[in-house]
């Protein structure tokens, strides 16, 4: 009888071990990074005239998240990507320190003919900012999103439209996939409403 609880147990632990690696796995990305888009990670751009150009994607998308620090929306036939880049102006070189791959389909702009072209209503497509916040936080935090307006709200109101969120450490460029439940993005250049 001893044994077989001793065997039970080591049982039990095997089965929480393999639910505790199955939940750590759970928290990870989206998926593993196609090979195209994980060689750009850790990439140092040969100095050029265009500080910021990655060769062999077209930039669709971007703005400065920090002190030389960019987000670019980057397409590469079909894998469309938000890579997390460091420029260094003085040596015009560019580092890709972290990526993901987002639904670039779903994004209010799109390449046509190798010209960036806006979707019609395009409230109703999604977008990519750093005007987000998450339910709760106590800190201050840097939260990509990719986000679409809800129906009938006006341009400065926040919605929790929120497909994909990332919270980015600004220290060293990596993001972190997050639950989008609780966050909402805002668009940061209003204006006048539509």
């Amino acid at each position: 009888m001893k044994t077989f609880i001793k065997n039970l147990k080591l049982v039990l632990l095997a089965a929480l071990g393999g639910l505790a690696i199955l939940t750590e796995n759970t928290q990870a990305a989206d998926g593993p990074l196609p090979p195209e888009v994980k060689k750009l990670v850790g990439m140092k751009t040969p100095p050029e005239t265009n500080p910021g150009r990655i060769p062999d994607w077209t930039g669709l998308w971007g703005f400065a998240v920090g002190n030389d620090v960019y987000l670019d929306v980057l397409q590469q036939k079909e894998t469309t990507i938000i890579a997390i880049k460091l420029i260094n102006r003085k040596e015009k070189t560019s580092s890709i320190l972290d990526a993901r791959v987002i639904p670039g389909k779903l994004l209010r702009f799109y390449l046509k003919n190798g010209e960036l072209k806006w979707r019609k209503n395009e409230k109703q497509w999604y977008r990519i900012t750093n005007e987000c916040s998450r339910e709760g936080s106590k800190n201050r935090e840097l939260i990509i999103g990719m986000w679409k307006f809800e129906p009938n709200s006006k341009c400065s109101d926040p919605s929790r439209l929120v497909k994909k969120a990332w919270l980015l450490n600004l220290e060293n460029g990596r993001l972190t996939d997050i639950p989008t439940q609780g966050v909402s993005c805002r668009e940061p250049d209003c204006g006048d409403d539509e």
